[in-house]
């Protein structure tokens, strides 16, 4: 009997390995989060079976308890019954996985960064602190923020909505369209300027978004981002940052350049490892 129960909790195990991963993916979705096919569909299916798996595994753990006893052949056939249960799921994991994986125009998970700051009327603001949470990570399970001013871009892409800047903001409880700009400071506090507000000084201000890119090289350009780009802008696709890109975010009179830089950037430039195009 000991090898059986050995079997079951090792097959126990097993789907809840494969399927802790759309667990996770799934609690952190939003409806900003919604690529171009069902993925939050593919991920509930893929919940409902793990738990129907794992439910018809505890009851046939019990039948070899309670009903075969010392019938060898009554386990086997449980023994056998506890396979199927596990190898069934797992193919349907590995196969809508590699469904999700086809889908990205990607061709499967990604890991990329960038860095930003956020500037209004002078003051720079810390990152936004989630609220009610065990993890430091805000945003959805593909793009997210761990109170590092980075963007985190970590998993299966499908649609390239998923990582732009207004869905960065967006999935955190803020928002990010042309000329306002919405972004969490803490835990229950939100900074919130339109084009045409004003600061402490009664001076107006508009968002003036600036992008740091690379193209993978150790020279970045900066270049000003338009009101109708910006919120649209997707990440370049580097895992290091630089040469990912670093954007900034400043409220104020309007601009065409900026000296505000990400840290990691100065920091490449410090060592000489980065230059900044003339």
């Amino acid at each position: 009997m000991k090898k059986y129960f050995i079997t079951f909790f090792a097959g126990l195990f097993v789907v809840m390995l494969l399927t802790t991963g759309f667990a996770v993916a799934h609690g952190d979705e939003d409806v900003h989060d919604e690529p171009t096919i069902n993925v939050l569909e593919i991920r509930d299916q893929n919940i409902r079976v793990a738990t129907a798996a794992v439910g018809f595994l505890i009851f046939l753990v019990m039948l070899a308890i309670w009903w075969a006893g010392d019938n060898e052949n009554a386990k086997k056939g449980i023994f056998i019954l506890m396979v199927i249960t596990v190898l069934l799921p797992t193919i349907y994991f590995v196969v809508s996985t590699l469904r999700v994986n086809f889908a990205s125009p990607y061709g499967g998970p990604v890991h990329w960064h960038a860095d930003f700051k956020i500037f209004a009327c002078g003051t720079e603001l810390d990152p936004p602190i989630p609220e009610g949470r065990f993890s430091n990570k805000t945003g959805t399970s593909v793009l997210h923020e761990h109170e590092d001013r980075r963007m985190h871009v970590e998993g299966v892409v499908v649609d390239d909505n998923e990582i732009s800047l207004s869905n960065f903001f967006g999935s955190s409880g803020g928002e990010l369209v042309g000329g306002r700009f919405k972004a969490p400071t803490g835990a229950q506090s939100f900074i919130e300027y339109s084009d045409g507000d004003t600061c402490s000084n009664s001076e107006q201000g508009v968002w003036n978004v600036f992008l740091y890119e690379t193209g993978g090289t150790d020279i970045a350009h900066q270049r000003k981002l338009s009101i109708d780009e910006y919120p649209d802008y997707v990440l370049s696709p580097y895992q290091e940052a630089p040469p990912g890109d670093c954007i900034i975010f400043e409220f104020g009179p309007e601009k065409d350049v900026t000296q505000q830089i990400c840290d990691f950037y100065q920091i490449a430039i410090d060592k000489g490892n980065l230059k900044i195009a003339e």
